[in-house]
């Protein structure tokens, strides 16, 4: 026998048809119970052979039972009137009162003496007392017992089956913005230079004579003429050629991003948010569904890429209501950026978000954002990521349920 566990609260709705439950009755009591299991058992085993529930202490069977309401018990006699008297005697004892509790009448009390005569009218004797015995005890009351909640089964297994195939290629996308301007191609080849102009040196002045005297130094002679010939001619121009565009740069200031699925998230034991898939009207989908009561959580974990610069990163998660038209959701997030020789299960830093008012159309999407101002984050450390939804902050009467998120980080 399967036993499934359920960590709800089970609500059995009235009906004036038909019964909120249906047991079988057992002449023979469960051959392995465990503590808390209960039965109906009929009238083999209770002690008080009727129908009735019965419970498992641990270490033996035991009816359920509790009080009834029995019956009024009798009214007590009434006191006997004094006799008329021409004096006024004494008043007769009031009789005994019946036994508290009894079921039995009491004796009647004996009458009291009569006076003497008199030959004066006395006044009449007072009425005996008239008493009404004391209610007899109640009843125990019969089997009139809601069973205790039997135990929760067992967690069925929550097992991610395998990733069916790839659906069919999508219809392509509108086409996206044009790219920035890429950079400016090569240069195109330099045009050949011109033949250079004649460059001629005037003579040079005559050597002066030997002497076998140092005679003084002679004037230097004047400097040959510097002419300059007449500029080459102009050589053609070069080919202008407009090198091939080259390809559009990476967008600056942008960011990328990193898709939080629900099917994907890591749930804790304690607090966690409740994975389930939806058959949708037009097509299934995963979604978590985190509780009005209580702050309830989901965790990822993915790569810092090698992309990443530094700035802002933005966390987008995209929610519903089923039914609620009104009321504001909030979504906060705690991360941790663990890098190589750091220690892997360590404190995760809190980001607030702010309330977002639900649509006013039951089912339609809302988007929650959450800022995480400038963190340190460097290219091969792993990003742990919880997104929780703060009960205290929002006022939605309903689960708000996670369909899709997503991580803009900066490039």
């Amino acid at each position: 026998m399967s036993i499934r566990e359920i960590k709800t609260k089970l609500k059995v709705t009235d009906s004036s048809t038909d019964a909120p439950l249906n047991l079988t009755e057992r002449s023979a009591e469960p051959s392995s119970p465990t503590g808390g299991d209960v039965y109906l058992d009929n009238g083999t085993n209770t002690g008080s052979g009727g129908a009735g529930l019965r419970h498992y202490t641990g270490t033996g069977w035991e009816d359920i039972s509790g009080a009834v309401d029995g019956a009024t018990g009798p009214t007590g006699p009434t006191g006997a009137t004094g006799a008329d008297s021409t004096v006024a005697g004494p008043t007769g004892a009031t009789g005994p009162t019946g036994a508290a509790g009894s079921s039995i009448t009491g004796p009647t009390g004996s009458t009291g003496p009569t006076g003497a005569d008199s030959t004066v009218a006395g006044p009449t004797g007072p009425t005996g007392s008239s008493i009404t015995g004391a209610t007899g005890p109640t009843g125990a009351q019969g089997d009139s017992i809601t069973g205790p909640t039997g135990p929760t089964g067992a967690a069925g297994d929550s097992i991610t089956g395998p990733t069916g195939p790839t659906g069919n290629a999508g219809s392509v996308g509108a086409t996206g913005p044009t790219g920035g301007t890429g950079a400016d191609g090569q240069t195109g080849p330099a045009g050949p230079t011109g033949a250079q102009g004649d460059s001629i040196t005037g003579p040079t002045g005559p050597t002066g004579a030997d002497s076998t005297v140092a005679g003084p130094t002679g004037p230097t002679g004047a400097t040959g003429s510097s002419v300059t010939g007449p500029a080459g001619p102009t050589g053609a121009t070069g080919t202008s050629i407009t090198g091939p565009t080259g390809p559009t740069g990476a967008q600056g200031g942008e960011n990328e991003y990193t898709r939080l699925a629900p099917e994907n998230a890591i749930l804790p034991a304690s607090n966690g948010a409740y994975k389930q898939q939806q058959d949708g009207t037009n097509f299934p989908y995963w979604e978590l569904a985190f509780d009005k009561d209580s702050d309830e959580y989901a965790y990822w974990r993915m790569p810092v890429p090698s992309n990443v610069a530094a700035g802002n990163w933005v966390i987008k998660i995209q929610w519903i209501a089923d039914a609620a038209t009104s009321g504001t959701g909030l979504f906060s997030c705690k991360y941790l950026f663990v890098a190589d020789a750091e220690a892997w299960d360590d404190t995760l830093t809190n980001v607030d978000g702010a309330a977002v008012t639900t649509d006013g159309t039951a089912g339609n999407v809302n988007t929650s954002t959450i800022t995480i101002t400038t963190p340190t984050a460097n290219a091969g450390e792993t990003l742990i990521l919880a997104i929780y939804r703060d009960v205290s902050g929002d006022t939605l009467a309903e689960d708000a349920k996670l369909v899709m998120g997503y991580v803009d980080y900066p490039v």
